[in-house]
């Protein structure tokens, strides 16, 4: 596991704010609406992993953990009346573990006087198949926490999903990296799972090189992260757009498809809204076009 986990956690919550759908959807989350801010607090800020708002007003809160921590209950409790007090309604909680150790923690406080308890997922348990097969990016780079100890022929199969990001390429194969060490996978092994003629071929990529065979000659076998450090948020985010703007464009061609199907042939006035609309007006016209029996009931 890394020395430092500031990159790590960071990598993980852009993925997680990339919204990984199918990971959502097997913790059982319905559709998410709205990102919510996730930091909290007055006199001691508290920095929570993931904070969003479903489709039916309700909130969910995810937490990430790499180690086995005697503490998380404490802390999801804290929260809880944290997200309760700010939003009106106590929030749904997930702590999605990812470590390599035997989960350990408890999900529940018991005492006398108070019983608390939350939602304590292991990502191993969820398929990496889903997650490779899902047409959104952060579901594919998870994927490989979700295959234990057989790592490789995830990596390979994911690498070939994102070979065509050429331009942010460096920096997702940088996080594929630390996520590797996760699984008990060294820098070394990793790049040699990847070096392969009909999956990618590194000499594209000089400045990510450099910098891997620098650390694995330095024997820094645990601080990989250190050498990837400059832009790898930043270049995270870059690599995801184009999977956002896969899935909204996908999402637009779906509703106009139903919509034709129970209407027919749609004026222009009604294309172009389709074409500006975003992740939420693609809901709230989703859910009118249930109970509408007109167009004009799901474009007013």
């Amino acid at each position: 596991m890394p020395r430092d986990r500031s990159q790590f956690d960071a990598a993980l919550r852009t993925l997680l704010q990339s919204g990984p759908r199918v990971v959502f959807q097997s913790l059982g989350i319905p559709g998410l609406t709205e990102l919510l801010p996730n930091e909290y607090g007055n006199a001691r800020q508290l920095r929570l992993d993931f904070v969003a708002r479903t489709g039916d007003g309700n909130i969910v809160h995810i937490e990430i953990e790499v180690p086995n921590n005697v503490h998380m209950p404490d802390r999801m409790l804290e929260y809880y009346l944290t997200l309760w007090r700010k939003f009106g309604k106590p929030p749904r909680q997930y702590v999605l573990y990812v470590g390599d150790a035997h989960l350990r923690m408890r999900r529940s406080i018991q005492h006398r006087d108070l019983k608390f308890q939350y939602n304590l997922v292991d990502i191993r348990t969820l398929d990496p198949v889903r997650l490779l097969e899902s047409p959104h990016l952060a579901d594919n780079i998870l994927s490989v926490l979700c295959a234990g100890k057989n790592v490789k022929p995830v990596l390979r199969r994911l690498v070939k999903k994102i070979e065509r990001q050429k331009d942010n390429i460096g920096p997702l194969l940088s996080i594929l990296l630390i996520l590797c060490q996760l699984r008990g996978l060294k820098a070394r092994d990793a790049l040699e799972a990847l070096e392969m003629p009909e999956v990618l071929d590194l000499r594209e990529f000089p400045a990510l090189r450099k910098s891997v065979d620098k650390l694995l000659k330095e024997g820094e076998a645990a601080g990989l992260e250190k050498g990837l450090e400059q832009g790898l948020e930043q270049g995270l985010e870059q690599g995801l757009q184009e999977g956002r703007l896969s899935a909204l464009v996908e999402a637009r061609a779906r509703l106009r498809r139903q919509l034709e199907k129970r209407f027919g042939k749609l004026p222009l006035r009604v294309l172009k809204q389709l074409d500006k609309a975003n992740s939420k007006t693609l809901d709230t016209l989703s859910l009118r076009l249930l109970d509408a029996q007109s167009l004009k009931q799901v474009f007013p």
